[in-house]
């Protein structure tokens, strides 16, 4: 629309100056209102196109706000699960020649472990403020 406008806006003001097409007075008048209105238009569909540009804006920018919060949860659920899956792998291959094996309490200190290494992560999240 705001094409459309502008087109015949600038139609119009080449009609109202050109002396050939507005001999008499009053069509000059008609020549003059139908510019002004076209001008008035104009200028309310570029003010609604600006206002849809912002609130297009505003709406990608809101998004992407909530999509980063989203991707912040996801990087720290994977970045604790991440050592803790390493571990359980390391341990769950099946080798005889691993001393942690054949302890008494090697599951409970590997959980130790696991726990000590979830909860510190959390600590350190806590602290940079990032849950």
């Amino acid at each position: 629309m705001l094409r459309l406008f502008n087109y015949h806006e600038q139609i119009f003001n080449q009609l109202r100056h050109n002396n050939e097409v507005t001999q008499g007075e009053r069509l000059a008048h008609e020549f003059n209102d139908a510019y002004e209105q076209l001008e008035r238009v104009s200028s309310l569909a570029r003010m609604y196109y600006d206002l849809s540009d912002d609130l297009i804006n505003s709406s990608i920018s809101m998004a992407s706000h909530r999509l980063n919060s989203i991707m912040k949860v996801l990087t720290i659920i994977t970045a604790i699960f991440a050592p803790l899956s390493f571990l359980a792998g390391l341990y769950g291959m099946n080798f005889d020649i691993m001393p942690e094996l054949h302890l008494e309490y090697g599951y409970y200190g590997l959980l130790s472990v696991m726990i000590t290494v979830a909860i510190s992560l959390l600590a350190i999240f806590r602290i940079k403020r990032w849950l």
